[in-house]
């Protein structure tokens, strides 16, 4: 004898079974276009920051073989040879700031071997001549008094103003006698944030926040400093005074290409989002070349979302749609079973 099972109960199991099926179409239609627009915005925003990290390494390359160049002048090497000579000083000091005006940098200045400045090209600015300065604490002397290529970010030690510093081994012979260094102006890319359209920054090799179109971001640090290397980064000033406190959202610098997505961060620690829903951020970064700095991208993941709901519950009408029509046309040959099995129970 075959046992049926009881009409509520096949019921039952007919609705958990609609109800599984519908929220699992819900489930899979959200999920379907929240991973193609989420891949729309990583294709859209990794092209956006090429252009930009393009553009920001214009910026900082540009100048960066000018103090290769400073070595050749006859005025240089006589002041490094005897810097006691009134008429030396004055006349690279003159070399120095027509070169600087022509090049528009912050400063170009010649160094001596035990890191004082013996010219500048900003003689005229007593706060910010740099002249008669020690600098022998500065890595980027150090390096190139070493024999190498200097690069750097720094704020400058008379005034308050940032730049990128490059410097260059002065040579007589085989010996290093001095170092030629430029400051190089970063302005040009905070003109350029809205290019990116989202918020964005750019990191040195401390992997300190230099720069970011939030300026509560930045001199933020995107990892702990172990307590010797902030000792170092307050020997070297490399900062002036500043605390460098922690950036305020749990970012992993070095990203691969996939990128990292941040849920459910203190939404105040975003600008421009107020403390009701957890932020959605898309995270990107970009190594600038040639450097150790780092371009990250934050783009609001909260359209792509709320597009992922919306197919969620276009999935969940389609699929109840396609229920009700299942049932719709079952319903005939459910009538012919009942009376099937009404007439078998007469007989």
């Amino acid at each position: 004898m075959i046992h049926r099972p009881l009409p509520a109960v096949r019921r039952l199991l007919t609705g958990l079974a609609i109800a599984v099926a519908i929220s699992l179409s819900a489930w899979l239609g959200y999920k379907l276009s929240e991973r193609q627009g989420i891949a729309a915005l990583r294709a859209e925003s990794n092209h956006r920051l090429d252009l930009f990290s393009a553009a920001a390494e214009g910026v900082i390359k540009r100048l960066e073989h000018v103090p290769a160049t400073i070595q050749l002048n006859q005025d240089v090497q006589g002041l490094l040879g005897n810097a006691s000579q009134a008429r030396r000083v004055s006349s690279t000091n003159g070399y120095l700031r027509r070169l600087n005006a022509h090049l528009g940098s912050i400063a170009v200045f010649v160094i001596n071997d035990r890191g004082m400045v013996l010219a500048s090209s900003n003689t005229e600015k007593p706060d910010d001549s740099l002249l008669g300065e020690d600098l022998s604490f500065r890595p980027y002397f150090l390096e190139a008094l070493s024999g190498r290529v200097g690069r750097h970010f720094a704020i400058g030690i008379n005034g308050d103003e940032p730049g990128y510093f490059v410097s260059y081994p002065i040579r007589h012979g085989a010996q290093v006698i001095g170092v030629a260094a430029i400051k190089i102006s970063l302005e040009p890319i905070d003109e350029t944030w809205e290019m990116l359209g989202a918020h964005a920054l750019l990191a040195d090799t401390n992997q300190i926040v230099i720069m970011s179109s939030q300026p509560e971001w930045r001199y933020t640090a995107l990892t702990e400093l172990p307590l010797e290397r902030r000792v170092d980064l307050q020997l070297t000033r490399m900062y002036n005074s500043r605390r460098l406190p922690r950036f305020p959202l749990p970012v992993q610098p070095w990203l691969d290409d996939g990128g990292q997505v941040l849920d459910g961060v203190l939404p105040g620690d975003l600008p421009g989002h107020s403390r009701t829903g957890a932020p959605q951020m898309l995270v990107l970064g970009r190594t600038l070349a040639g450097m150790d700095w780092r371009l990250m991208i934050f783009t609001d993941l909260r359209g792509v979302r709320g597009q992922a709901m919306l197919s969620g519950v276009m999935s969940t009408i389609a699929a109840g749609f396609v229920v009700l029509l299942t049932l719709f046309l079952a319903q005939p040959r459910r009538i012919q079973h009942r009376d099937a099995a009404g007439l078998d129970d007469l007989g």
